[in-house]
């Protein structure tokens, strides 16, 4: 049986003084931790509950990224709920998981569901042409043209 929750690796700080989130995957007494490119400071982190606490402030400024703690903790329920998921999945249909399966398959549901710069240029473009501004989408076409050219392979925000 496996089991999954977030936890704060408490050993490593950070330059801002945060610590980083890991998905913390636990298959037949073996663990492997899963970096969710997320920080809390311990001092606002709750270990029973596993998410951040109510001394979260609502607004947090932690090193180069400004987020609110309402999109945090949405953030990594999200991301808890998917190993969840996996796992369930791999019970129901009565296979084996192993930690290369469960990582392909989790980084399957994080590129699914984080937006890239290509494909939001696509959308707004498809966007604008359908609200009838087929003048400014040709600007959105020309600027994704050239990140094309410029940048070979798609990239996340």
């Amino acid at each position: 049986m496996a089991t999954a929750k977030i936890s704060l690796l408490s050993i490593k700080k950070l330059k801002d003084g945060s610590h980083p989130l890991y998905l913390t995957i636990t298959i037949h007494r073996n663990r492997k931790k899963f970096n969710l490119n997320r920080s809390c400071h311990k001092k606002y982190w709750d270990d029973k509950l596993g998410l951040p606490g109510k001394e979260y402030p609502q607004k947090y400024k932690g090193g180069e990224r400004n987020y609110k703690k309402t999109v945090l903790v949405d953030y990594l329920k999200t991301r808890l709920n998917d190993a969840n998921n996996i796992i369930l999945e791999y019970e129901r249909d009565g296979k084996i998981l192993s930690f290369t399966e469960f990582e392909s398959k989790f980084q399957q549901k994080i590129n699914k569901n984080e937006l890239t710069v290509f494909n939001y240029f696509e959308a707004e473009i498809e966007r604008l042409k359908t609200a009838g501004q087929y003048g400014y989408s040709l600007v959105y076409k020309s600027t994704l043209n050239a990140l094309k050219i410029h940048f070979k392979n798609d990239f996340r925000f």
